[in-house]
């Protein structure tokens, strides 16, 4: 019984268990997507069920209904290129009631570049190969 009391994937579940039930979410929701959400739990939701993770159609529906409303809301936007480039596209980003800049908006882009190449089968070597060869009104484009 100590042995099966102990496994490590036992251990998973019961903190997983711990912290749905204090977060009151789904742990597929991407983390990241939360970050820039002030409705954390609902617009990462949807944005997580567009990034294709695991996720009920249903969610993937409401995306899609809800289109016109996050286009609205400060999001990121990727779309991949035939698995050798994709581009990042910003809405006008506020945090905390500020605007953010240029170099803010670059960072963040910077930031998603590792996400993505991380979560999706991409060249391996292009992973070495990431220049951000512009930033401008507000778009980022990652070649």
């Amino acid at each position: 019984q100590w042995k099966f009391r102990d496994n490590n994937e036992q251990n998973y579940k019961k903190r997983m268990n711990e912290f749905l039930e204090k977060r009151c979410c789904n742990h597929n929701i991407n983390l990241f997507h939360m970050f820039f959400f002030k409705d954390a739990i609902k617009g990462s939701t949807i944005l997580t069920a567009n990034d294709g993770l695991p996720f009920v159609k249903k969610d993937k529906n409401s995306y899609r209904k809800n289109l016109q409303n996050i286009q609205k809301k400060n999001a990121i936007y990727v779309s991949l290129q035939k698995k050798k480039s994709f581009t990042v596209l910003t809405n006008d980003f506020f945090l905390n009631g500020k605007k953010l800049g240029q170099q803010a908006i670059q960072l963040l882009c910077l930031i998603f570049t590792f996400f993505i190449f991380k979560h999706t089968k991409v060249n391996k070597k292009l992973f070495y190969l990431i220049n951000i060869n512009f930033v401008m009104r507000n778009k980022c484009f990652i070649l």
